[in-house]
């Protein structure tokens, strides 16, 4: 349990560097927003907890929360495609060889290493590498991921 209270914090602060940065390409009238079923959570103050193997959610929660959307049937998320993460990637780390995330958030690297779990939408701009297609998500099919071709 504490390992998760310190991988949560580290979400946190590490999102809120990164997440929710506008660069002038981004209108201020265009914050980040990700889809949390019927919701639209605001990051870096809020986060989506989606829900595996549905297109439901647990719904948006406070970033402060953040170890409250941990375990084997949800994930914490601050990012659903790149447009949430100007100058960045949308990232998840997948949890220790199992095929769960344990994080998703904007990141300046996510390597197509099998360990990360790059987010993208699939008419906006194109993040795959070469070799990779913007397909639904088998975890969350919600969301769209870079997966090999």
């Amino acid at each position: 349990m504490r390992r998760q209270s310190i991988v949560a914090t580290a979400f946190a602060i590490a999102c809120a560097a990164s997440c929710g940065q506008t660069t002038s390409d981004q209108a201020e009238s265009d914050p980040p927003s990700v889809s949390c079923g019927e919701d639209n959570c605001a990051p870096p103050t809020e986060y989506c907890c989606a829900l595996y193997g549905t297109t439901e959610a647990g719904g948006c929660r406070p970033a402060f929360e953040a170890d409250n959307c941990t375990g084997s049937s949800s994930v914490a998320m601050l990012c659903d495609g790149p447009e949430d993460c100007p100058g960045t990637l949308c990232c998840g780390l997948n949890g220790a060889g199992l095929p769960i995330l344990g994080a998703i958030q904007c990141a300046t690297v996510c390597p197509m290493d099998g360990g990360h779990t790059l987010l993208c939408q699939p008419h906006g701009a194109e993040v795959c590498p070469k070799g990779y297609a913007c397909e639904v998500s088998p975890l969350l099919p919600a969301y769209h991921v870079c997966t090999p071709i």
